[in-house]
Formats: structure tokens, C-alpha cells, sequence
């Protein structure tokens, strides 16, 4: 119960002893075996004290994405629409990203030209998510599509015909011999 309200008090700085006390009886309730009403009156005076000494530490049990600042007066909402749109605008970067590293590490051999269901399937996106920010990566596409389907051009003429040709003068040779 220590635990929970110095957290507590830490993350609402002006928290009272009344509000404190109530939070103690909520968490005691669920709690087995419960604390008597002078324990967590010690509790709660034990924790108000380190706060004010400046003692108490602050132990997140988890990664926070967002603290907001206690003196900035917000509602629920507000925070909310701020939460929402900057976890949006990660999501857009971390999808980017993905597209971006999916397209220049691409396997041609193993899958063909790029294009967007395929670049969606490798990358586990939505063929919609891919469409949608397709027009970024339209000229990298391009370029290594073209470079790659040139090449592929060059490689496969010049070792067929190379080879046809070796193939034909080692059988007339051997023949001729």
C-alpha cells in the first residue's frame, strides 16, 4: 500500500491527507489481510512526510507515453485528443519506415517486380496502408524496378547466348574430332 500512495502522491503533488486517506481505504478493501485504521494512518503520514523532505522516489513500473504538467488544467478529453493524434502520427512513421526498409532490401529473385501487394504482404500492412502512402516511394519504386528489369535484360541475353554458344562449339568439336 506504501507503494501505491507515494506513487500516488508524487504524480498529484498537491494531494491531501483526506484524499489520501480515502485512496487508502479503496486499495485496503481489495487488500487481504487488511491494514488496521492506524497503519494506514502511518502510512499515510510516513508517505507525506518523505514528499515533503523531497524523499520519495518516483518508481514507474512501466513506460509512460505522455505526463502531462499537474499545473495545466486539461479535461479528460483534451488530454485524449492530444494522446490520439501524436500516437497517430507514430504510427504513420513507424509504417513509413517499414514500406521504406521493405523497398530497398527487395528480392528480386524471389519476388518479382515491386509493386503494392506485394511490398503489403511482405511488410504484414494493409494493401490500403501501403496505397496510401505509395506516392512517396513511386519514384525509388520506379528507378529500382527499371534498374532491376535493365539488368535482368543484360543477364539473361549475354549467359544464354554465351552459353548456347559454348554448348554448340563443344558438341561440333567433339564430333568433328
Amino acid at each position: 500500500m506504501f507503494y501505491l500512495l507515494s506513487q500516488y502522491a508524487l504524480l498529484n503533488e498537491k494531494t491531501g491527507n483526506m484524499f489520501l486517506t480515502h485512496m487508502a481505504e479503496v486499495i485496503n478493501r481489495r487488500m487481504f489481510p487488511r491494514l488496521s485504521p492506524s497503519e494506514i494512518n502511518r502510512t499515510i503520514h510516513s508517505v507525506l512526510k518523505k514528499r515533503d523532505e523531497g524523499t520519495l522516489i518516483l518508481i514507474l513500473n512501466e513506460q509512460r507515453t505522455f505526463l502531462f504538467n499537474s499545473e495545466i488544467a486539461m479535461t479528460h478529453k483534451e488530454k485524449m485528443s492530444i494522446v490520439n493524434s501524436e500516437l497517430g502520427h507514430c504510427k504513420i512513421l513507424k509504417s513509413l519506415e517499414n514500406i521504406r526498409v521493405t523497398i530497398e532490401g527487395w528480392d528480386f529473385v524471389a519476388t518479382g517486380n515491386i509493386t503494392q501487394q506485394r511490398v503489403a504482404d511482405i511488410c504484414g500492412l494493409s494493401r490500403a496502408t501501403v496505397q496510401r502512402y505509395w506516392s512517396g516511394f513511386k519514384a525509388l519504386v520506379m528507378e529500382k524496378n527499371t534498374n532491376h528489369t535493365s539488368m535482368l535484360k543484360i543477364a539473361l541475353k549475354l549467359p544464354l547466348q554465351h552459353q548456347w554458344r559454348l554448348h554448340v562449339d563443344r558438341y561440333i568439336f567433339a564430333h568433328a574430332a
